[in-house]
C-alpha cells in the first residue's frame, strides 16, 4: 500500500485543527518570507545598474542599505516561520502519541502477547518522532517553497511572460521526473523500519531475561541473533540509498540545465543589448531561487518516503479491533463484596488456554491467592 498525503493528513488532523491561530501566523510569516527573498534580487539588479549609469554615491548607499535591512528582516521571519512551524508540529504528535498509547492499554491482552514492549515503543515513540520531523519541514518547506515557486514565476512574467513560461517548463519537467522515480525507495525503507522494530524487541526481550541467557550458555546465540538484525537494517539502508541516488541525480541534472540555459541565454541577450547587466544578475538570482524549491521539494520527497512505512504503521496500530467489548456495568455497591467464577476460561492465544473451568466463591471481606 503506497501511503500518500492523504492518509498522512488523516493520521493528524484531529490533533491539528485545534491549532487554527499558530496555522494562521505560519501562513503570514511564510507569505512574509517569500515576498522578502523575491524583493532583494530588484534591489541588486537596480544597485548594478545604477553603478553602471555612474549614479550618485547616495543612491547606491540607500540600496545597499535597503539590501542589508531586507536580508536580516527575512532571515527573522523565517526563524518565526520554523519556530511556529516546529511548535505546531510537536504539538500536535505529542498528542498523537497519547492516543495511541490509551489505544494500545486498550486492546486485548493477545494484543500485548504477539507484540514485544520494545516494538510498541518503536511505534509509539520513534514512528510518531519521524513524522513530528517531517511535518515541521513539510508546513515550512513544501508549502513555503510551492508559494516560492509560483512568486518566482510571477517577479519573471513581469520582466518578459516567456522568461516565465521557459522556467515553468524547467520547474514542472523536473517535478514530473522526480514524481516518476519517488516511489522507488518505498519498499526498502518500509522494511529497513519493521527491521528496526524487530531489532527494538529483541533488545528489549534480551534484556529482560540477561540472567536465563548467561545461565543456559546463550550469550553466543543471543549475539549472532543481534547481529543477523543489525544486518538487515544496514541491507535495506543500503538498498534505500542506492534509489534516492538515483532521484538525487535526476534532480541535479536537470537544476544544472536550467542554470546552463539562463547563462547562455542572459550572455546572448546582453551581448545584443537587449537587457542590462543587472538584469542578467536577476535571471540568476532567480534561477538560483528556482532550483531552491524543486531542491526542497525533491528532499521532501525522499523524507516522505522515509516516513511512509511510519505512516503505515500508525495507521495498522490504530486499525487492530478489540476482541473483548466492555457490557453496559452494573451499579456497585459500597462496601465489601461476594466474588463468584463459574467455569470461567482465558487465553491468550486461541487455542492455547491458560485458566480452563475455574470456579470458586470468594465471601465478602475475604482475601485468596492465586499462583
Amino acid at each position: 500500500m503506497n501511503v500518500s498525503l492523504k492518509h498522512y493528513w488523516a493520521l493528524l488532523a484531529d490533533h491539528i485543527k485545534p491549532q487554527k491561530a499558530r496555522f494562521a501566523l505560519l501562513a503570514i510569516l511564510l507569505l512574509g518570507s517569500i515576498g522578502l527573498q523575491l524583493i532583494n534580487p530588484q534591489i541588486v539588479r537596480r544597485f548594478i545598474d545604477s553603478a553602471q549609469r555612474g549614479e550618485s554615491v547616495e543612491n547606491l548607499l540607500y540600496a545597499a542599505l535597503a539590501f542589508i535591512a531586507i536580508a536580516l528582516v527575512q532571515q527573522g521571519v523565517a526563524v518565526s516561520a520554523t519556530y511556529t512551524g516546529e511548535n505546531v508540529a510537536w504539538t500536535a504528535t505529542n498528542t498523537l502519541r497519547v492516543a495511541l498509547l490509551q489505544r494500545c492499554l486498550d486492546l486485548d491482552m493477545r494484543f500485548h502477547n504477539d507484540k514485544t514492549p520494545g516494538e510498541l515503543i518503536e511505534r509509539i515513540d520513534g514512528d510518531v518522532s519521524q513524522i513530528a520531523t517531517f511535518f515541521s519541514r513539510f508546513i515550512i518547506i513544501i508549502l513555503g517553497n510551492v508559494l516560492l515557486l509560483i512568486g518566482i514565476l510571477i517577479a519573471l512574467a513581469f520582466e518578459d511572460w516567456r522568461l516565465s513560461v521557459l522556467f515553468a517548463v524547467f520547474a514542472a519537467l523536473t517535478l514530473w521526473a522526480l514524481n516518476r522515480v519517488r516511489d522507488l525507495a518505498v519498499p526498502d525503507q518500509k522494511a529497513r523500519r519493521q527491521a528496526s522494530a524487530e531489532l527494538f524487541g529483541f533488545l528489549e526481550e534480551q534484556l529482560n531475561g540477561a540472567e536465563d541467557i548467561r545461565s543456559s550458555g546463550a550469550v553466543s546465540f543471543v549475539l549472532r541473533e543481534l547481529s543477523r538484525l543489525q544486518t538487515a537494517i544496514l541491507r535495506h539502508a543500503y538498498r534505500a540509498s542506492q534509489k534516492e541516488w538515483l532521484m538525487g541525480l535526476t534532480g541535479s541534472s536537470l537544476l544544472t540545465l536550467v542554470n546552463i540555459t539562463v547563462m547562455v541565454a542572459g550572455y546572448y541577450f546582453y551581448r545584443r543589448d537587449a537587457i542590462t547587466i543587472g538584469t542578467v544578475y536577476l535571471l540568476l538570482s532567480y534561477a538560483k531561487l528556482l532550483a531552491q524549491p524543486i531542491w526542497e521539494l525533491y528532499h521532501q520527497i525522499r523524507e516522505f518516503q522515509a516516513i511512509g512505512a511510519s505512516v503505515e504503521r500508525l495507521r495498522d496500530l490504530q486499525r487492530v479491533p478489540r476482541e473483548i467489548e466492555d457490557g453496559p456495568g452494573a451499579v456497585i455497591a459500597n462496601g465489601a463484596l461476594a466474588l463468584a467464577f463459574d467455569d470461567v476460561g482465558f487465553a491468550y492465544v486461541a487455542g492455547e488456554p491458560v485458566l480452563a473451568d475455574v470456579s470458586f466463591r470468594l465471601k465478602p471481606g475475604k482475601v485468596m491467592g492465586v499462583l
